[in-house]
C-alpha cells in the first residue's frame, strides 16, 4: 500500500522539476523575470540555463524514472529528501542571515519545507516495506 504513495511523490516531484527545468532552458528570460535578481551578462543566462534548467531537468528525469518504473526507489527517495533538506535549510539560513523575508522567498521556503516532510514520509514508508525492517513497530507490512 505505501509504495504507490512513494511513487506518487517521486513522479509528482519529478514533473515539477522537469517543468521548471524545461522552462529555465527554453524560456530563460521569462523565468528570470520572476526571480528577485537580474542577469547582467550572457554568461549569467548560460549559468541559469545550466544550473536551474539542466540540474532541475536531470532531477526530474531521475524522479520520474524511479517512480514510474519502480526502479532505484531507495536512491531516488534519498536524493529527493537530500535535495529538499538542502534547499529548505540553506534558504532558511539565508532568510535569517540576509533578512530576505519577502513573500517570494518565504513561499519557496514553505514549499521546500513541505518537500522535506513528504520526502521524509516517503523514506519511512519505503523503509517499512523492506523485509525485516527495524521500523516494523510503526506498522509495516
Amino acid at each position: 500500500m505505501s509504495l504507490p504513495i512513494v511513487r506518487f511523490f517521486l513522479i509528482s516531484t519529478g514533473i515539477v522539476y522537469l517543468g521548471l527545468g524545461l522552462s529555465f532552458i527554453f524560456a530563460t528570460s521569462t523565468m528570470v523575470s520572476k526571480l528577485p535578481f537580474m542577469i547582467t551578462a550572457p554568461a549569467g543566462t548560460t549559468e541559469i540555463r545550466a544550473v536551474y534548467g539542466g540540474l532541475e531537468l536531470a532531477l526530474g528525469i531521475v524522479f520520474i524514472y524511479a517512480g514510474a518504473l519502480n526502479r532505484s526507489l531507495d536512491f531516488a527517495v534519498f536524493t529527493m529528501l537530500a535535495t529538499f533538506i538542502g534547499l529548505a535549510t540553506i534558504r532558511g539560513v539565508g532568510i535569517l542571515i540576509d533578512g530576505s523575508q519577502d513573500s517570494f522567498t518565504m513561499k519557496l521556503w514553505y514549499v521546500e519545507s513541505f518537500g522535506v516532510l513528504y520526502s521524509s514520509l516517503s523514506w519511512v514508508l519505503l523503509k517499512l516495506n523492506e523485509p525485516g525492517s527495524s521500523l516494523s513497530f510503526l506498522g509495516g507490512e
